[in-house]
């Protein structure tokens, strides 16, 4: 899990880069399908695509709702780094 957050990581998608945020979930529905979730894209003209991620396995349905957009621009990766300490893992995003 931790090689998956940092790469999620140091894909960079700054809010307004809509190709960075579209690589970066390229890289979250190809995570998601490995755990077993349908994946459905819903194109989005002018910020990152959204994706929505269903799981089979029982009667009760639960919603959890995030954002992978980082805010920071491409570059501030080199400015704060990946890293873990403590126990906690550290980076823009």
């Amino acid at each position: 899990m931790r090689e998956d957050i940092e790469r999620l990581v140091r894909l960079e998608s700054p809010s307004t880069d809509k190709a960075a945020v579209d690589r970066c979930g390229d890289a979250l529905a190809g995570l998601l399908e490995n755990a077993g979730a349908s994946v459905t894209r819903l194109p989005q003209t002018q910020c990152g695509d959204h994706i929505r991620a269903e799981f089979d396995g029982g009667p009760r349905r639960v919603l959890l709702l995030g954002h992978f957009d980082t805010v920071w621009d491409v570059g501030q990766i080199e400015r704060m780094p990946f890293r873990e300490e403590g126990g906690r893992l550290y980076g823009p995003g």
